[in-house]
């Protein structure tokens, strides 16, 4: 997941999204190619003769021969989406993040680079979803930058790779951002990034997102596309389409601290407002503070032409809210679930990551609302719905429409689409006797300090960032410790997960560098032997867990590595709601892995080792003004997902005791 603006590589790709602009006022959208020429203009298809129920996407790619190139910067910038200020995480200045294009077989490449002298922001981690037998190759530059595996297809940090350490000021940057998070902010001016190249070896709709903390709810984020062949006709590409219930008017640092804390009545937290592609207006007066709050925020606009049939990329890129998505008196032909083509099928509303056709079949002097609706029964908004509005080519752009939404009764389910619907174009059969099956189940705790916590199999997840399971599994000593949650397949070629979610809340599951058979889903415990379609089941990286029921899925173990299956509610995530699992050790451990990446990792525990003889040096007056009371140290270091590493946190402080029961694995180290 990356980014890009008009530097020589946007002149590249040549197709901007103006309404990934929405700080600088753009309104109406453009379309999308078929395919991209190097130039980046509209080329020839590489795939014309290519069918997609005759193709498995990640295994007949065409070679084009092509690099597309994107660099990005990530900084903190005050905008107003919806017409309310606040402080965002941005990619180039823009919110959403820029779109990347390519096409199926291209390889994409560039420099991501965190440092904005002047800027506060934290360490931000991308996180391209599911691919098969993407190569990246993630090149580290400077300080306090993780790399990543070769095989990628996640960068998850305590998971693939160790921190970079390369100057003196390391132990300073380390105590300063431990003091700088809990303000909600994290000084990076020393930091800078690192390179990343992968292959698009499936193509569809996708979206791009740091996996750190929760810092996607904070907007960084963007759409991808993977041009490819198609199995229904259309006119014109609309594009990416991001129904976002990440308008949180609360900074996400804030929202992960109260939902793992020891208050309940902050467990469960309500979304400010609901955007399509990045704007909604909102109601000032609703406002809790004071900051700069201006009413009838613009909206995205769409034109259409009457006759014309448009292909519209719908992402759902939000930090909880699942979506409604419909366009007044036009109906939806679902064509594809996440990089799976479907077997087409007409509904009236869609959601999630689909992609859909309408046929522009409206009244040409018409304007109509497009719309995106928050579910109230599974979801906390304070205002679900979003507009956006379409208008003909006849129709008056000064006025809003006056249409009507189509009626719809949400069933409280929280699922995606019946099973049944959702079928796979291209057919594909599942192992009928897996070769491992695990059993898995979601719920909420209370610890022993009260604070809130979402565990699988009874654990949350830690990492150790001193040891990277991709390391470990590397390795020829693979211990691995309870709170790192790892489950190992050995070389098992096919795998089975039942999941029970033995809670009341809805769960995305995703898993990483797979698409997952989803063979059954349904209320309460599965029932051990009914499946859906078991010749050709619905495929796709991300699935509903409906409160108090199951969902069923297994996927072919064919891409060596350590895949973490977590839930996608950023604040479920942030606190530890996943379970990493090691896929053919035998595999793993032919893997190059790039020299750089093993010297970033010896670095880090020369830097650790030095530090420590200078531990016993710290007195109480040293660090006296550095206090922080020892519970919210541990809430900032569970909120941040720090473990206890070789050296255990070294701090006087009232209570060691509770430092102790929270595990907390902060290091504070000598200044000087």
């Amino acid at each position: 997941m990356l980014f890009y603006t008009c530097f020589p590589v946007f002149c590249l790709i040549g197709v901007a999204f103006s309404v990934f602009q929405s700080q600088k006022g753009e309104e109406e959208t453009t379309w999308l190619p078929e395919s991209l020429r190097e130039s980046g203009s509209p080329g020839q298809l590489l795939w014309k003769n290519q069918i997609v129920k005759d193709s498995d996407a990640s295994r007949q790619m065409p070679n084009t021969g092509v690099t597309r190139h994107y660099d990005f910067q990530v900084s903190r910038k005050s905008l107003a989406p919806d017409g309310y200020t606040k402080n965002l995480l941005v990619a180039n200045g823009q919110f959403p993040g820029p779109l990347i294009e390519a096409n199926w077989g291209d390889f994409i490449e560039g420099m991501r680079v965190e440092a904005v002298n002047g800027e506060r922001v934290q360490d931000a981690y991308i996180h391209f979803p599911k691919w098969s037998s993407v190569t990246t190759y993630l090149i580290p530059r400077k300080e306090l930058v993780f790399t990543g595996t070769v095989f990628f297809r996640t960068i998850l940090r305590g998971l693939m790779v160790s921190p970079v350490s390369t100057n003196a000021q390391f132990h300073r940057a380390r105590l300063s951002r431990l003091f700088n998070l809990y303000n909600g902010y994290e000084d990076i001016a020393e930091l800078t990034g690192l390179s990343y190249r992968f292959r698009a070896d499936l193509y569809g709709t996708s979206w791009y997102h740091s996996h750190f903390g929760a810092q996607f709810s904070g907007g960084l984020f963007g759409p991808m596309i993977i041009h490819g062949p198609s199995h229904v006709d259309f006119d014109i590409d609309l594009g990416p389409i991001l129904l976002s219930d990440s308008d949180y008017h609360k900074d996400y640092h804030q929202i992960v601290e109260e939902v793992g804390g020891a208050d309940d009545t902050k467990w469960l937290q309500y979304s400010d407002n609901n955007l399509i592609n990045g704007r909604m207006s909102y109601d000032c007066s609703r406002a809790e503070d004071t900051r700069p709050c201006s009413n009838n925020a613009p909206l995205t606009k769409f034109k259409f032409e009457p006759g014309k049939s448009y292909k519209l990329r719908l992402i759902n890129p939000g930090s909880a809210g699942q979506q409604v998505f419909s366009i007044d008196d036009h109906d939806l032909t679902v064509i594809a679930n996440d990089f799976v083509p479907v077997k087409p099928y007409t509904t009236k509303t869609a959601g999630q990551r689909s992609d859909v056709v309408v046929k522009a079949a409206g009244d040409a002097n018409r304007a109509y609302w497009m719309r995106s609706n928050i579910s109230t029964i599974c979801n906390l908004p304070r205002q679900p719905q979003a507009l956006a509005v379409v208008y003909y080519d006849k129709a008056d752009t000064a006025k809003q429409p006056q249409t009507l939404p189509w009626a719809y009764t949400d069933n409280g389910k929280c699922n995606n689409d019946d099973l049944t619907r959702t079928v796979p174009f291209y057919p594909m059969t599942p192992e009928p006797h897996p070769a491992q099956t695990l059993e898995v189940v979601v719920d909420q705790k209370t610890n022993g300090e009260g604070q809130n916590e979402w565990r699988l199999n009874q654990q949350i997840f830690r990492p150790d960032y001193e040891r990277p399971l991709l390391s470990i599994a590397h390795g020829e000593h693979q211990t691995y410790q309870p709170e790192w949650n790892v489950v190992q397949t050995g070389g098992r070629k096919t795998i089975r997960l039942i999941v029970f979610n033995n809670s009341t809340i809805s769960h995305p599951m995703h898993l990483h560098g797979h698409n997952m058979y989803i063979l059954h889903d349904g209320d309460g415990p599965w029932d051990g032997h009914t499946l859906t379609n078991p010749h050709n089941p619905q495929r796709r990286d991300v699935q509903m867990l409906r409160p108090s029921g199951h969902l069923v899925i297994q996927y072919d173990a064919d891409n060596a590595g350590v895949w973490p299956f977590h839930c996608h509610i950023a604040w479920h995530l942030s606190l530890g709601l996943a379970m990493n699992i090691i896929e053919n050790e035998t595999g793993i451990s032919q893997i190059v892995l790039p020299p750089i990446v093993q010297d970033n990792c010896s670095k880090w525990h020369a830097e650790e080792d030095s530090a420590h003889a200078k531990d016993d040096l710290i007195s109480s007056t040293k660090i006296q003004k550095y206090y922080i009371s020892p519970i919210i140290l541990c809430s900032i270091s569970r909120f941040y997902g720090i473990s206890p590493a070789k050296h255990q946190l070294r701090l006087i402080a009232k209570s060691p005791a509770a430092l102790e029961h929270y595990r907390c694995g902060i290091i504070l180290k000598e200044l000087n």
